[in-house]
């Protein structure tokens, strides 16, 4: 299994994926779409459709039940017969959850997980604070990046902190970005700026992003509903 990185697409051919011993039901049902590396692709669907069961199966989390998910022409999925070593894709993505988890520390450690930052990590760092649309809520602190954020974040607004999720998510320079309802806890205004700003300054990401509001993903390339475990356009 050789090194690689994510060039071109993602494949997703025919992925059924069943919960426990339930041959019944599949959660993910028949499923096949091809991602292009850059877009930008919003999953939508009500609860318990199957849309964070897909994110999760991309990511490695879950081995699917039946079909194959390719990158690049290369086998993922299933992981039994993969061409690529896992913790090789584990290094391209970075996942945003809706609930982020902050340690006790300053907001620079919280988005880089280091205390001592080199002139190159500072200069990336600031770029990111400013792409997340932190800039101004920093500055206005005392300690600014070195403010400490208190026990799981309690200083922090439900927003800041998403931010700050999306923030570290940047930082980890990754190929693949999936936002889990990760802006759920802010204004359409700011959420918009943020996504302008990632497309602008990152324009090869690739953003998996399932959202519960529609106007979240105004700016991607495509929408995918999700509905009962299948894939409506």
């Amino acid at each position: 299994k050789n090194k690689f990185d994510f060039n071109k697409n993602i494949q997703i051919k025919n992925l059924t994926f069943f919960y426990g011993n339930n041959n019944e039901n599949p959660t993910i049902n028949n499923v096949t779409l091809k991602i292009n590396k850059g877009e930008k692709i919003g999953f939508v669907g009500n609860t318990g459709c199957g849309k964070s069961t897909l994110i999760k199966i991309i990511m490695g989390i879950f081995n699917p039940s039946g079909g194959e998910i390719y990158i690049d022409n290369k086998l993922l999925f299933p992981y039994e017969k993969s061409d690529i070593d896992i913790q090789q894709w584990y290094r391209q993505i970075a996942h945003v959850p809706q609930e982020i988890f902050l340690m006790d520390t300053t907001i620079m450690e919280n988005i880089t997980f280091k205390n001592d930052l080199k002139i190159e990590d500072m200069k990336k760092l600031l770029k990111i604070i400013k792409v997340v649309n932190l800039e101004n809520f920093i500055k206005e602190l005392n300690d600014g990046i070195y403010t400490k954020v208190g026990e799981r974040g309690i200083r922090l607004s439900g927003g800041q902190k998403q931010r700050i999720g999306i923030a570290r998510a940047l930082f980890k320079t990754v190929n693949i970005i999936f936002l889990d309802e990760a802006t759920s806890a802010l204004d359409t205004k700011t959420e918009r700026r943020i996504i302008k700003n990632i497309e602008e300054n990152y324009p090869d990401l690739t953003i998996l992003s399932i959202a519960h509001r529609l106007t979240t993903l105004n700016n991607y390339d495509k929408i995918f509903e999700v509905r009962s475990g299948k894939i409506e356009k």
